[in-house]
């Protein structure tokens, strides 16, 4: 490792809470028995109602090294998210930061791991934008594990090399593992109006401009329960039932096409105006194809060739079969 590489770097760890005064507790404690010690933590509360802020108040008089800010008015996540970024970059303390969630459970080694995998990239790749990620396992309101791995349940394999289609489509990079660096987090801001997930976008800048490390470990058990019910389903495979259901209950739209990645993608392009010519081939394809520009041949055709769909051989039928009753 190239002596430039501080091997006891600060991290900054990225906190937004909202009335999460049922899991916070024991996430708080989880960050703060990480194995890897020198760390700060950044909590922006967005204008809680319930305990969170008793609960916060409480650990920050403990703890030297959190940092509380409070809003005023209820921002939403995304743009609290944002302002936790915009005031990390401002201070300028730290070359690494760590996005976390209220109700999770962080791994003792999570940070650690994260770190020799971050700085092993940085040491080939100095000066770029970089991000690592990893596997979850799922558990519910009780702490029991409902799946293994998140990575398993969603049949997501990524790939060690650039995969922007892959995280145009499915993606599958969770905020909630995201250890990045300054020079991605420089190009991240401002967000694009109307963001629905800043995870999809980090990765998706971070895909077109940096370099990323997935590690296959699980490193942090994901909460699923009453107040993140959207998020229930990914406990479940793709199994037989899941195809038939998908065909027989009429849910034939193909896949990618709700009401964010099409604004996002005509962002990118306006942002990002000195793309390579293949990346921005694909972004204009991508276009096309969310803007149902398409035939519905060309648009199995350009899922398949450019590696929107899913390894798993199920997944690629379910789709093929949606193709095959909305041509009849």
């Amino acid at each position: 490792m190239p002596s430039n590489i501080d091997s006891n770097p600060l991290i900054s760890i990225i906190l937004c809470t909202h009335n999460g005064e049922r899991f916070l507790q024991a996430q708080l404690d989880s960050l703060l028995r990480q194995t890897y010690a020198n760390i700060e933590l950044l909590i922006f509360d967005d204008a809680s109602c319930d305990t969170t802020l008793e609960i916060l108040e409480k650990y920050a008089v403990l703890h030297a090294n959190i940092v509380l800010s409070i809003n005023n008015q209820r921002l939403g996540f995304i743009a609290n998210f944002e302002q936790a970024i915009a005031y990390w970059l401002k201070q300028k303390r730290s070359d690494y930061m760590a996005l976390c969630d209220q109700d999770d459970l962080w791994h003792p080694h999570k940070l650690a791991l994260s770190l020799k995998e971050l700085n092993e990239l940085e040491a080939s790749y100095p000066k770029l934008p970089a991000l690592v990620h990893c596997d979850l396992r799922l558990i519910n309101a009780s702490d029991q594990q409902i799946n293994p791995s998140f990575f398993a349940s969603k049949n997501l394999h990524f790939s060690e090399k650039k995969s922007l289609a892959q995280l145009l489509g499915y993606n599958g990079v969770m905020g909630n593992t995201l250890l990045i660096n300054r020079h991605l987090a420089k190009i991240c801001l401002p967000f694009p109006p109307q963001l629905k997930y800043h995870d999809y976008w980090i990765s998706l800048v971070n895909e077109l401009f940096g370099k990323r490390k997935t590690i296959k470990q699980t490193l942090i058990d994901y909460r699923i329960h009453s107040k993140n019910t959207s998020n229930n389903r990914q406990a479940k495979g793709q199994g037989w039932r899941s195809v038939f259901k998908s065909v027989t209950h009429k849910k034939l739209a193909l896949p990618f096409f709700d009401n964010h990645r099409a604004p996002l993608i005509d962002y990118l392009l306006r942002k990002f105006p000195d793309l390579n010519d293949d990346d921005r081939m694909l972004l204009l394809q991508f276009q096309r194809y969310l803007n149902a520009d398409m035939s519905r041949i060309e648009a199995l055709l350009f899922l398949f060739q450019n590696g929107f769909l899913k390894q798993g051989w199920k997944h690629k039928i379910s789709v093929f079969f949606r193709l095959l009753v909305m041509s009849k």
